[in-house]
């Protein structure tokens, strides 16, 4: 069964339901001309993972806000900026309240898909697939740096945390640091 709930500081304007869809209310704009209720169309920020947003409009000020944050924020508990609302099914694009969960920025890297391009999870490591061999590589303000191919992922990964570590102390952040060992280590 679909809900239905105000939108914190669009109230009497906008609602959104359980189900992760919005509507615009009925009601007079400033210019008093009506405004006829309507479910809006989300639209689509592609990236690595991609995500469904909407806008929101109070006074002739526009707002573009996650539409899995607006359901979870609505319907289950509000989020601080330290965490993030994902659906639990992996599938960016299903906003239902049922499907979405808070986390950290670690437990997202840990479910997110290889970056564009690579074939790993892990920052500075790819593999060649002619070679099938792992690469480490850092890229450290513009400059590429091979460290060697490695037999594992994991030892391409270990290798590049311990060159930034030595050579940058914890001025850029390794794999480590990005809580991204848990995907094997769990």
């Amino acid at each position: 069964m679909e809900i239905w709930k105000d939108i914190k500081d669009y109230e009497g304007m906008y609602q959104v339901s359980s189900c992760g869809r919005v509507k615009s209310l009925e009601r007079l704009a400033n210019n008093n001309q009506l405004i006829k209720e309507r479910i809006l169309k989300p639209y689509i920020i592609k990236r690595k993972n991609p995500t469904t947003v909407i806008s929101l409009s109070n006074c002739g000020k526009y707002k573009r806000v996650s539409l899995s944050r607006l359901v979870y924020e609505t319907f289950i508990h509000e989020v601080d900026n330290e965490h993030y609302v994902i659906p639990i099914d992996n599938n960016f694009l299903n906003s239902k309240v049922e499907n979405l969960m808070s986390c950290s920025i670690q437990d997202v890297r840990r479910k997110m898909k290889p970056h564009e391009g690579s074939s790993s999870v892990f920052k500075g490591v790819f593999k060649r697939k002619c070679s099938k061999k792992w690469f480490s590589c850092p890229h450290v303000n513009g400059v590429s740096m091979s460290l060697g191919s490695f037999d594992t992922e994991i030892e391409a990964a270990l290798a590049y945390d311990e060159y930034i570590t030595k050579n940058y102390n914890g001025l850029y952040e390794t794999n480590e640091s990005l809580g991204l060992y848990g995907i094997y280590w769990r």
